[in-house]
């Protein structure tokens, strides 16, 4: 993903479908560690859990005021 962020400026053609994929991506790993939250595996992923919860919900609120224009 990061890769493909790094091109995106010179690919305009990615950048829509990047800017969707990135947020569902981080997403569906927010629901792993939460779907897993009570096996002991799982305590040891919160930090980054919550990390990927701030940039979904970045990415929502930025979409939400700007939206795919900048």
């Amino acid at each position: 993903m990061g890769v493909f962020m790094i091109v995106a400026p010179f690919k305009v053609e990615w950048r829509k479908p990047i800017l969707i994929y990135s947020p569902l991506e981080r997403a569906l790993m927010v629901y792993l560690v939460v779907a897993n939250g009570s096996h002991s595996y799982s305590q040891g992923l919160r930090a980054g859990a919550a990390m990927d919860a701030t940039v979904v919900l970045y990415t929502i609120g930025y979409f939400a005021v700007f939206g795919f224009a900048h």
